[in-house]
């Protein structure tokens, strides 16, 4: 397995799973390259060399929700397959500590982006939450 920063040889098959390096320089402007470098505010729940998990600015959806951000500035998840599975392997790391859960990712405003920096959420499920995603049904009351 590469880890994060780390290369490694591959084959001309391979040649396009080739990690590229990561993008270091902050965007002007981005809410999560602002956090990352410490000119914004933010509840940090946790720090990895390459990832920040915080708390979501309005308490989130649900109890425990968390985002995981990637230290450096990538815009979604298609854009840097590297940083992308770093970021992930994060988020699996908090998921395996928060029992159900779902974790998301959306990429583009017709999925619902709304900060072009990549970040996953976290968020912990309860039996009977009454949060619905948008591919759930919603339920009948019961009477």
């Amino acid at each position: 397995m590469v880890s994060y920063g780390e290369s490694r040889e591959v084959t001309d098959e391979a040649a396009d799973a080739r990690p590229r390096p990561p993008r270091t320089a902050p965007r002007p402007g981005c809410p999560f390259c602002l956090i990352v470098c410490g000119r914004a505010p933010a509840t940090v729940l946790r720090a990895w060399p390459d990832a920040l998990a915080i708390r979501p600015r309005h308490g989130g959806v649900t109890a425990g929700h968390v985002l995981v951000i990637p230290r450096v500035h990538v815009a979604d998840v298609a854009e840097d397959p590297v940083v992308s599975a770093a970021t992930m392997l994060r988020a699996a790391e908090l998921a395996a500590e928060a029992g159900d859960c779902n974790v998301i990712t959306s990429r583009g405003p017709a999925a619902t982006q709304t900060v072009r920096h990549l970040h996953l959420h976290l968020v912990p499920r309860a039996e009977g939450d009454g949060l619905l995603l948008p591919w759930t049904a919603a339920r009948p009351a019961e009477r």
